[in-house]
């Protein structure tokens, strides 16, 4: 059976870093919420979860607002309210994201290219070097 799903979306935070030791093993589950647009006036709010070799990828360079591609399975994850009634949430696991437009890369400073040559240089240090009357206007 095919258990496929792709998602495009913003995240509505940053994501969540979770740790818990299964038979004395520790694992680290990274979760975020993926806002997806499925139509002008509708919009889903979709829990995702990922492990493995993702949780350092997302956990060190998605934030709120990003906006991503992920490609995953269709989950329920069982648990139990505060007043123990069992509950039941869709979620997606995440095998694959794809960065589309991340905010921290805009916000980080642009470094500006250095298109000096060695012969830029070489007339600069030219010009310094010969009498005023006789620089390059």
């Amino acid at each position: 059976m095919l258990n496929k799903i792709i998602l495009v979306g913003r995240l509505t935070d940053a994501p969540t870093v979770k740790e818990y030791k299964v038979k004395k093993e520790k694992r680290v589950i990274v979760s975020f919420t993926l806002a997806s647009n499925f139509s002008k006036d509708e919009v889903f709010f979709i829990d995702c979860t990922c492990s493995d070799y993702l949780n350092d990828v997302v956990s060190e360079n998605l934030d709120k607002g990003d906006k991503i591609a992920i490609t995953g399975r269709f989950t329920i994850r069982s648990w139990e309210d505060k007043e123990g009634n069992p509950r039941r949430t869709p979620q997606i696991y995440v095998d694959d994201i794809e960065f589309i437009n991340l905010k921290s890369f805009e916000k980080s400073e642009e470094i500006e290219p250095n298109f000096d040559t060695e012969e830029d240089e070489d007339e600069e240090e030219s010009e310094k070097a010969a009498p005023k009357s006789s620089r390059k206007r």
